[in-house]
């Protein structure tokens, strides 16, 4: 096996949307869904309707970066994470649910990706794996998943890209993953979008994340990355996915 560099591209390109620059509310109702629980979901991430034509457009668009990289002995690895609501249909409202447009929507991506030749890696396992106690796999008023998920994530990750290219660098130059705290924080979505009212009821999230280790507090590493992360605030180092890539693949 040729040894070759990896791009790992982890957003939520299809299954979501990125959040800055949203309109006051989304297209088809409001910009919050307000679930049981304190829960909340993005209006903009359509639970009814699937838009497979944005869908084919985005995975040939994808398709064609992976060949240009390829042409460089690159790999594309794109990450796709699944709908919030799609975890956890009994939080939302009364009267709103996820239709079965929506629920396939996933095995739809992770098909045309397949099919177009790319890397399609189902999160779902490793994530429903992280459901245990008091640990979720969304954060309840955040539109983000938790750390524990973004690691289990990882984890999945790591393993492809082991069974696929042979990386570069020296072993044992992987992060070390530091310890776990638990800080109290007001949830993304209930702090960009809910009234001071709204917020106060809804209350802040519990976020158990890991404190950097000392030697791992600058932005840069020493050594050369065989592989890089390009996505959204999903893979920021605040939730650890970077560091656990790091860390199960034993490189910086």
């Amino acid at each position: 096996m040729t040894r070759r560099r990896a791009l790992l591209a982890a957003a939520a390109l299809l299954a979501g949307a990125a959040m800055p620059g949203l309109p006051a509310r989304a297209a088809d109702g409001p910009i919050i869904i307000m679930g049981k629980g304190g829960w909340l979901f993005p209006g903009w991430e359509s639970l009814t309707t699937s838009d497979t034509a944005g869908i084919q457009k985005v995975v040939a668009l994808i398709k064609d970066t992976k060949d240009r990289l390829a042409a460089r002995n690159i790999l594309l690895v794109p990450l796709v994470v699944p709908l919030k609501a799609t975890f956890y249909p009994d939080r939302l409202p009364d009267g709103t649910s996820v239709s079965a447009d929506v629920k396939a929507r996933y095995d739809l991506i992770l098909a045309q990706l397949k099919q177009s030749g790319l890397e399609a890696i189902d999160l779902r396992p490793a994530l429903k794996s992280v459901e245990t106690g008091k640990q979720t796999i969304f954060f309840r008023a955040d539109y983000h998943w938790t750390a524990w998920s973004a690691e289990a994530a990882a984890g999945a990750v790591a393993q492809v890209i082991k069974s696929s290219v042979k990386l570069s660098g020296t072993p044992g130059t992987g992060d070390k993953l530091g310890e776990w705290v638990t800080q109290r924080n007001l949830g993304d979505l209930a702090q960009r979008f809910l009234s001071p009212d709204q917020q106060k009821a809804v209350g802040p999230d519990l976020y158990t994340v890991r404190v950097p280790p000392e030697d791992k507090k600058g932005l840069l590493d020493a050594a050369p990355a065989p592989v890089h992360v390009v996505g959204n605030s999903f893979v920021q180092p605040y939730l650890g996915f970077p560091q656990k890539l790091s860390n199960a693949l034993d490189r910086p």
